[in-house]
């Protein structure tokens, strides 16, 4: 935890990001006045979630692993991170065009159309584990172990050397 305080404005703005999200698919349906508004929240979100993946790749780039070229086990720790956060983008867009295509002719309409629901569903349960694993990946990425010299990085070296 102490690679935590390091890097504190990037954790810091990486909770700050999910945060929103969160208030986004809480909220956004039922304070939305017009749809430029939700429009406009909704690419927010969105540009949020490119931003908050760009961090991560960027928190693994200042790593002691990825500068000794061993980027393939950040990878294979985190793939599940990466794997989560593209599915979850894909879901969060399109929920955003399907309820913007009902709902744009009246913006208090709130959709109810079998397959939209079905996605809003899907989308606000997959939000829970992508939640969980993004911030696991922010708490795992604050190990020391990945920071420095040590047995750990010794041992996922000499793996990788013989693999």
């Amino acid at each position: 935890l102490r690679m935590l305080a390091r890097y504190q404005f990037t954790f810091l703005l990486l909770a700050l990001l999910l945060l929103f999200d969160v208030f986004v698919n809480s909220a956004v349906d039922y304070m939305a006045t017009s749809n430029v508004n939700l429009l406009v929240l909704y690419i927010l979100q969105d540009l949020f979630i490119l931003f908050a993946f760009i961090l991560i790749f960027l928190q693994f780039f200042s790593t002691y692993f990825f500068k000794a070229g061993l980027a393939k086990v950040l990878i294979d720790r985190f793939k599940l991170t990466i794997i989560f956060t593209v599915i979850y983008f894909g879901l969060t867009i399109g929920l955003h065009i399907w309820n913007l295509t009902l709902r744009w002719e009246s913006i208090s309409n709130i959709p109810t159309t079998a397959g939209y629901s079905a996605l809003f569903a899907i989308q606000r349960g997959f939000s829970v584990f992508y939640y969980y694993i993004y911030k696991r990946s922010l708490l795992r990425l604050g190990d020391e172990r990945f920071y420095k010299d040590s047995a750990f990085f010794r041992r996922e070296f000499e793996r990788r050397r013989n693999d």
